[in-house]
């Protein structure tokens, strides 16, 4: 197969430089948030990532921009060609706001291969694809409608498919009239040679309607798949699947639950019927999120570097109803963590209002009422940390009962920082205690319990660099992950996690019927949680066997 190259447009309408440069040449203030021409959805990385993983065959991704005030910082040049238009359109054109005018100069991109894939940045690919899908020997597979039916003339769009339509013959000497021939709102596989070809023919003509925005007259990206079209120059297999949904007539759920259901290869997000900008944008990239989690090698670490910068270190922990433990884990807290981030999941025993009387706590809710749900907390804690990427050396990610320890935590880390080590995997040992524990000032909680047992499930990774790991990829239960990035393991063998679970066998019993109740059904259907369901005898049991092994935890993390 031939060569085939992935090139997208993108604006992002929320960069002051481009919105000064915007009202200075129309004369008019801009509402970024309100124009859905302009406005950003702040998924393009989602569109790269799916780019990676069902676009697997796409030799180089152009990206295509204003300037450089448009290129998102994440962008990794070394795998994006970065195409401002000035490499593109004439100077004469510049500055241009108008996207169809911008798709007559793509076939001029330097380096571009002859067969490319033109996208807009709201069109996804949502399963893998395979390269026939787009081009067959070479030729594009444009399989459009044709029909007697006329183009609506008062849509902006297919007045710009008419006059494409239109100049296609003129250039083809191939006259269709009174047809329509109507392509899918999708992605557009397009070739360098029959740009060429028609720009040579027709050069004045479409140079007369390149404009700096949108006008009935413009001709658009069709008019050289047209032109493939009436030479024959094109594939005649079965056109890729693709979906096109906006929210005229879908529901903010409805349209998620489609993203996360559809069985169609390209979908197209369509930026009309919007009520509330903010709130749809947070829902669509959440569920983007889901679909998309891991960083693809378009992207690239911010350069958020902290050397020189005295340790910083901010604490992640989830929290449903911990009001027990409270006093314990902010003991611990104050050990090592400049800042706290309590992910609560609806506690209703005075927890958050105790936590939100802490200074440098603050509390972020989350979760729906579907209960306790390890995929929701699964995707929490693989990204609730990134928010201190540029803030902070290191990041701590709990359980609220699991508490991190060595006899100086801050000392080991710094340690790390040092050594350049970005990433650890503590020992893990289970705390016991046959009654829960009497709080006492100045005495950790593993101090008054005093005995512990080796547990491998709790040598979680739960320390890490956030400015040098890319993703964490825990698994359900944080038990398990692939981190990627930067990964430089701990090399010493004094931090803990200890996991205060076991308080005495009526806190485990109360607890195992809060969180047996609150199961969600995917966490039923899955196994995952089982332990709460145990019966009493059993627990009892277990625990005092365990118990009886336990060691004296003092002795082992002194």
């Amino acid at each position: 197969m031939s060569e085939i190259d992935y090139v997208i447009t993108y604006v992002d309408g929320s960069d002051k430089e481009w919105q000064a440069e915007y009202e200075r040449v129309s004369g008019k203030k801009i509402n970024a948030e309100k124009s859905e021409r302009f406005r950003s959805w702040d998924n393009l990385r989602y569109n790269l990532r799916a780019v990676e993983k069902n676009l697997p065959f796409i030799r180089k991704v152009h990206l295509v921009v204003s300037g450089p005030s448009q290129v998102p910082s994440w962008i990794n040049t070394d795998t994006v060609h970065v195409v401002y238009h000035k490499d593109i359109i004439p100077e004469k054109y510049l500055p241009v706001f108008c996207s169809t005018s911008i798709e007559m100069f793509l076939g001029f991109i330097p380096g571009l291969a002859d067969n490319f894939i033109y996208a807009n940045d709201d069109t996804f690919a949502m399963k893998p694809c395979k390269e026939t899908d787009f081009f067959v020997d070479g030729k594009p597979v444009l399989n459009y409608s044709v029909s007697m039916a006329k183009y609506n003339m008062g849509s902006q769009y297919e007045v710009q498919l008419s006059n494409s339509f239109k100049l296609a013959q003129k250039v083809s000497g191939k006259a269709v009239k009174g047809k329509k021939c109507t392509p899918p709102h999708s992605m557009n596989p397009m070739v360098v040679s029959s740009y060429r070809k028609v720009w040579e023919a027709v050069g004045n003509d479409i140079e007369k309607e390149v404009t700096k925005f949108r006008k009935n007259s413009n001709y658009n990206q069709y008019l050289f798949s047209f032109y493939d079209r009436l030479t024959d120059n094109f594939a005649r297999s079965e056109t890729v699947s693709s979906q096109y949904i906006n929210f005229d007539s879908r529901s903010l759920t409805s349209v998620c639950k489609e993203l996360e259901t559809t069985k169609k290869k390209l979908v197209c997000v369509n930026d009309s019927g919007v009520s509330n900008f903010k709130i749809f944008k947070e829902k669509i990239n959440e569920t983007f999120d889901k679909l998309y989690p891991d960083m693809s090698k378009y992207e690239k670490l911010e350069d958020k570097s902290r050397e020189g910068k005295p340790l910083e270190v901010h604490l992640y922990t989830l929290c449903y109803n911990e009001m027990a433990l409270m006093p314990f884990a902010v003991d611990y807290w104050k050990t090592v963590a400049d800042k706290v981030f309590v992910l609560d999941n609806g506690s209703t025993d005075g927890s958050v209002e105790y936590l939100q009387s802490i200074p440098g706590v603050e509390v972020i809710h989350f979760g729906d009422k579907s209960g306790f749900n390890d995929r929701v907390n699964m995707r929490v804690k693989n990204h609730a940390w990134k928010a201190s990427r540029g803030k902070a050396d290191f990041v701590i990610v709990t359980d609220f009962d699991e508490f991190m320890y060595a006899k100086d935590l801050r000392a080991e880390l710094q340690g790390m920082k040092d050594r350049g080590e970005t990433i650890c995997k503590p020992r893990g040992y289970n705390v016991y205690s046959k009654d829960f524990p009497e709080y006492q000032e100045g005495k950790l909680c593993h101090e008054i319990c005093g005995k512990a047992i080796a547990d491998k499930m709790f040598c979680k990774v739960t320390i890490f660099n956030p400015n040098e790991i890319k993703e964490m990829r825990y698994e359900p239960g944080a038990h398990e992950c692939r981190p990627l990035g930067n990964v430089r393991w701990y090399s010493g063998d004094k931090i803990f996690l200890l996991h205060h679970k076991n308080m005495g066998i009526d806190y485990v019993l109360k607890r195992s019927a809060v969180y047996r109740k609150r199961l969600s059904q995917e966490n039923k259907r899955m196994g995952w949680g089982v332990q709460y369901s145990i019966v009493e005898n059993k627990v009892r049991t277990d625990f005092n066997n365990i118990y009886n092994k336990c060691e004296d935890i003092n002795e082992i993390v002194n």
